[in-house]
């Protein structure tokens, strides 16, 4: 038996779980683009929505963690396998989270800024096709009183 093969298990293992932490990492990242993009856009997400948004992150992370270290280290968990976590967010914060929180905020805002050009054109669309609804009306009920008093 190799006796350097249980190490280099435990080193992939801790990678693995480095990866985890680092996809964790940017998911987060991404839900923070897109509060930022709203924020940007002129809206406000409510207290209630972002509480929301928290706990839908914190439970889907869990599990997302719990699979991974079921499908990596058979759900033993090990001081290597969170550490190996823990080391790929600290990655993440180090080295990429001043990028990619620029790039995920443009990438959500620019199609908020399409849907919000777009709704406020058809929201002129509307406006103008009501007073053009409401100058007809009034036209034809002046019309009708007047063939009513002949």
């Amino acid at each position: 038996m190799n006796p350097g093969l249980p190490i280099a298990d435990n080193v992939m293992d801790f990678g693995a779980m480095l990866a985890v932490g680092i996809i964790v990492s940017g998911l987060f990242d991404m839900m923070r683009g897109l509060r930022s993009a709203v924020r940007k856009s002129g809206g406000n997400t409510p207290a209630v929505i972002v509480q929301l948004q928290d706990l839908f992150f914190a439970v889907v992370a869990f599990l997302f963690v719990v699979l991974a270290i079921y499908k990596i280290n058979d759900g033993i968990v090990r001081s290597y396998i969170v550490s190996g976590f823990f080391a790929g967010v600290l990655l993440y914060w180090l080295l990429l989270v001043r990028v990619t929180e620029n790039v995920f905020r443009w990438i959500f805002y620019l199609p908020l800024l399409v849907f919000k050009q777009i709704f406020r054109g058809m929201k002129e669309i509307l406006v103008k096709t009501v007073k053009i609804f409401k100058t007809i009306c009034v036209k034809n009920k002046k019309i009708s009183e007047k063939s009513e008093k002949i």
